[in-house]
């Protein structure tokens, strides 16, 4: 393809139906491309095919010769329509004018071939990536003549290329980018490639695993598994397993690893690591926890249930097992209903239960029940929802067996009951002889007035009798209050006068103070209730508070006006016991009392509840006990 040592000699005139040379040298073509005039022998048939393109141009940029594969690289219909079309390739064929002045300059200060890859237009003006292999030809004097290269469409390959570059790119982002660790093994075991987080894992520095072998990663005892699940996943198997890690600094880690043949590169294994020692930790704890549960479950002294949608039981204990008789199993899957004494007791509970499950989440009641051999069994149910809106999410049902204190409470009713009958034959003869005997006469007016006091005491204690019966209605929310204007100073003299005896006897002075003052002769302190359920809250409160005063010290009463409130407070230097603290006015609460019932509280609150009033109460070893009673004021 050289001319350096050819001579361009004149043109002569073509004859008539021929071409002129693309050179414009006028002269005759004997080829597609050239003239004998102008080249020695015509390019290579091959060269002229749509896999090469082959050019002639100036050094200013005229294009003198183009081949058939040429223009149909730059999808011209042939050489004719490129030579005619094509002007300035600078402007018609580059992309980038500029690359093509900065080109001919390397290549004429070069005096080899040049070989580059650029972008061409074509026709349409889309691009096309090129290689052009390009040679400056000059005559025998160094002159130049020309230049002719030959040019192949390149594009295929650059798409390529782009994808690969853009294929790594994605891959090293996702590579480096991983919350796992990974690293790519070669065919013995070595690690090629860590990310960062391979080296964090390990607490290495980036670089330094590189070289290893995997198993230097790896606890002894999972060293020989490694290599085992290496040799299982080759020629495209996969494996899923834990192992422990040994790092650097001594501390193992739990790891779960997914290990597999990378696709298309036989031999390169990845090992994705993630560490799992914070959940396999978690799962530990969670597993004791669970067991303690269990335990706890199991040995519950209280039957627990849960229930489920449609009121099945999903899961029930030992305990409550052993309340109705059933195995624990043999109740999972069943009805509540099988538990109560017939549909019509279940339904009734169950929307007693449902209501009270909707408006506050929880339930508390006393049941009977049926055990598995058709006996009775009273409970004591405390439920729970896990989620009031959603019933059927479930409930967590507690039961007691409460049998023996219903019954010890009927018993105890019944006992009562006599008493009641009893003590009201003997209190008869109390409230009438203090009259027989004041008729006898010859009685001082002190000895009258005592005998008056005990008439008087003797009809309070039947109307208390009485009053027992009425406990239970208040318990229950059934009693009717008859409130009234009494004068707490009167009630308070009557309850001071039967106490005295009690008081005495431990050497506690007793004292009453309104306003912070002594009473004056005659005066009044207002409030509204009842004249016998005051006077029988405030005996209970004032006995309790001289059994608990230390001896030779004073209880005080003190009555005070708090707005619409008469406020009662009862002191006394003695505390409450920490043990009963939590439990104090509950039923049945006692502390140290040898004939105690846990009633005297409990049911001085209810009488003051039952009035629209109160019981508190503020106790330390310092300060000593402060009951305090606030009942409603007249308007």
């Amino acid at each position: 393809m050289s001319h350096d040592s050819k001579i361009i000699r004149p043109p002569e005139p073509s004859r008539p139906g021929t071409r002129a040379c693309g050179r414009e040298c006028g002269a005759e073509l004997v080829s597609p491309f050239t003239c004998a005039q102008c080249c020695d022998a015509s390019w290579p048939a091959v060269l002229g095919s749509s896999l090469f393109g082959l050019f002639r141009t100036t050094v200013e940029g005229r294009l003198l010769c183009a081949s058939e594969g040429l223009a149909a690289i730059l999808g011209y219909e042939n050489s004719d329509e490129m030579l005619a079309l094509v002007k300035d390739m600078a402007r018609d064929v580059y992309a980038d004018p500029e690359e093509r002045h900065e080109h001919m300059a390397r290549s004429l200060a070069s005096p080899e071939t040049i070989s580059r890859e650029m972008r061409w237009k074509r026709k349409d003006g889309s691009i096309v990536w090129v290689r052009s292999d390009k040679i400056i030809v000059r005559d025998e004097k160094g002159a130049v003549l020309y230049q002719e290269g030959v040019i192949s469409d390149i594009t295929a390959h650059k798409r390529a290329e782009d994808q690969l570059r853009a294929s790594e790119a994605r891959f090293r982002s996702l590579f480096e980018g991983s919350v796992d660790a990974i690293y790519l093994l070669d065919q013995d075991g070595r690690i090629r490639e860590a990310n960062a987080v391979g080296h964090t894992l390990m607490g290495a520095a980036p670089g330094s695993l590189v070289g290893r072998p995997f198993t230097d990663l790896c606890s002894p005892a999972a060293c020989v598994r490694i290599e085992n699940v290496l040799h299982s996943v080759r020629g495209g198997g996969r494996a899923r397993f834990r192992f422990d890690m040994k790092r650097p600094d001594g501390t193992t880690l739990r790891v779960d690893a997914g290990v597999s043949e990378v696709p298309g590169t036989p031999g390169v294994i990845q090992a994705v690591c993630r560490d799992i020692t914070p959940l396999v930790e978690a799962q530990r704890r969670l597993g004791d926890a669970l067991a303690e549960l269990e335990t706890i479950f199991e040995n519950s002294q209280v039957g627990v249930m849960l229930v489920g949608e449609e009121y099945l039981i999903r899961r029930a204990n030992s305990r409550l097992g052993d309340i109705f008789g059933y195995q624990p199993d043999d109740l999972e899957g069943r009805d509540v209903s099988l538990l109560h004494p017939n549909l019509e007791c279940f339904l009734a509970f169950r929307d007693e239960l449902t209501r009270h499950m909707v408006e506050k989440g929880q339930f508390q009641g006393e049941c009977e029940m049926r055990r598995r051999d058709g006996s009775q069994v009273w409970c004591q149910i405390w439920g729970r929802a896990l989620d009031r809106s959603n019933l059927s999410r479930g409930m967590i049902w507690v039961v007691d067996d409460i049998t023996a204190r219903k019954a010890a409470e009927e018993l105890r009713q019944e006992v009562e009951r006599i008493a009641r009958h009893d003590l009201k034959s003997p209190l008869g003869a109390v409230i009438s002889y203090p009259a027989i005997i004041a008729e006898e006469g010859d009685l001082t007016p002190e000895q009258r007035d005592d005998l008056e006091r005990i008439r008087q005491a003797g009809f309070r204690m039947l109307e208390m009798v009485n009053l027992s019966l009425d406990l239970f209605k208040m318990e229950q929310g059934t009693y009717v209050l008859k409130s009234e204007e009494i004068d707490l100073l009167a009630v308070l003299e009557r309850v001071l006068w039967e106490v005295n005896v009690q008081a005495s006897a431990r050497n506690v002075s007793l004292g009453v103070l309104v306003e912070g003052r002594a009473p004056e002769k005659g005066e009044r302190f207002a409030a509204l209730g009842e004249d016998l359920l005051c006077s029988s809250m405030l005996a209970n409160l004032i006995k309790n508070a001289i059994e608990a005063s230390p001896r030779h010290r004073k209880v005080t009463v003190a009555l005070a006006a708090e707005g619409s409130e008469a406020v009662i407070s009862i002191h006394n230097a003695g505390a409450i016991a920490e043990t009963i603290l939590p439990r104090f006015a509950q039923k049945y609460a006692t502390h140290g009392k040898p004939n105690g019932t846990g009633l005297g509280a409990y049911s001085a609150r209810l009488m003051a509840e039952v009035q629209h009033g109160s019981l508190s109460f503020t106790s330390s070893e310092a300060e000593g006990t402060t009951l305090t009673v606030r009942l409603p004021r007249p308007a």
